[in-house]
């Protein structure tokens, strides 16, 4: 038992030593993230912010307003507004198959104007203009590309170990559980912060784990994907092929295709055709799956005709999809409304309270230990 003991605490000792200053930043900036769009409105009202007149404008304006500001890059995608007051952001890529860089177009859905354009993820514009999507690239990647990504996705594997080896050293074994989840009374110094530790990680545990776990899953898709669908069935997005033309419906009619195929959905994102015979891709949440976000359902439309090409969804795929899909509003808290972010908020300060105690922890078992060494040379 000791020697289990020992090991566990051991383990748990050397991962915050490896990668606790990471989960400190990823942690942070998790929490400022988990209201990032309130906090864009806040800092940005004149970019994020529009004020509703009698008609919207439609698809075709505002990609006809984006493409005017970025007209040699390709149109990767659209995300309408998530209320009467907010935005269209448009989002381009240097080329159909390439998401190296990413720059991001604001239109107002009122008067088709362009309210502001940035670089997005990867940036490191410390603006006010920018500061989200450069928190969202020290968040994803630590401003270091593809090997801060893995970097993060392992500090996740990190996490979970941690939370475990936690769990496992924190378990009452001769003391009651009353102690195990109170503070004890009149403490303070070294006690208190033992104390401190123990309970803020006890506490917070399931909310951390499930956070460590969905960003696992999101760092590394593919390989989640494959051990999910040792279980259960996981599909590749189809790629509805079309005959090449020159001539496209306009985008309106299409959007209206779609929709007819999902009219109690709300449209999520429009994904434009990769290849000059590829198709319209749009992505609806229906209510009633995936908790207050709602569940992922797609449409394929040929852009010639407007016709439907493919439909999946939400309540068709398979238990691993289901699975999958669940990751992103579990990670950001938005499956559960408010009450999951302001908890996810509220878990992204953990790591820099465990760390910090942590070390204090390890300083003055390292001080003690260091006297009792001295003392006994002496005597």
């Amino acid at each position: 038992m000791r020697r289990t003991r020992r090991l566990w605490l051991a383990t748990h000792r050397y991962l915050a030593f490896a990668l606790g200053a990471v989960l400190v930043v990823v942690g942070l900036t998790g929490s400022i993230l988990a209201f990032y769009e309130e906090i864009d409105a806040w800092i940005n009202p004149d970019w994020v912010s529009s004020q509703p007149t009698e008609r919207p404008i439609s698809l075709n304006q505002v990609i006809e307003a984006a493409r005017r500001v970025h007209p040699n890059r390709f149109l990767h995608s659209l995300f309408p507004p998530d209320s009467p007051h907010g935005v269209w952001h448009v989002w381009f890529t240097p080329e159909s198959d390439s998401n190296s860089a990413m720059w991001q177009v604001l239109v107002d859905p009122w008067k088709g104007r362009v309210l502001g354009a940035r670089e997005a993820v990867p940036t490191m514009e410390f603006s006010g203009r920018n500061i989200t999507n450069t928190l969202y690239t020290l968040h994803m990647q630590l401003f270091l590309g593809e090997a801060g990504a893995t970097i993060v996705g392992f500090s996740g594997l990190a996490l979970l170990v941690s939370g475990c080896s936690g769990l496992y050293l924190w378990w009452p074994r001769t003391a009651g559980w009353r102690k195990a989840l109170w503070f004890k009374r009149g403490t303070s110094g070294a006690r208190f912060n033992y104390d401190l530790h123990r309970y803020c990680g006890v506490y917070s545990v399931a909310v951390l784990l499930v956070v460590a776990f969905t960003g696992v899953c999101m760092s590394f898709p593919k390989q989640a994907a494959s051990v999910v669908s040792l279980l259960s069935p996981v599909r590749t997005l189809p790629s509805p092929q079309t005959d090449h033309s020159s001539h496209h419906a306009n985008p309106d009619a299409l959007l209206a295709a779609a929709q007819r195929a999902l009219p109690a959905a709300r449209l999520s994102v429009v994904w434009l055709p990769e290849t000059t015979n590829g198709s319209y891709r749009f992505t609806f949440l229906e209510p009633g799956h995936v908790g207050a976000y709602g569940g992922r359902s797609e449409v394929w439309v040929d852009p010639r005709d407007a016709k439907l090409l493919a439909v999946r969804r939400y309540e068709d795929t398979s238990s691993g999809e289901a699975f999958l899909r669940w990751q992103l509003p579990l990670h950001n808290g938005k499956a559960f409304g408010l009450a999951g972010r302001i908890l996810v908020c509220l878990a992204g300060l953990i790591p820099l309270v465990l760390f910090v105690t942590g070390l204090r922890i390890w300083y003055n078992k390292r001080r003690v230990k260091s006297l009792v060494n001295r003392s006994v040379s002496v005597s």
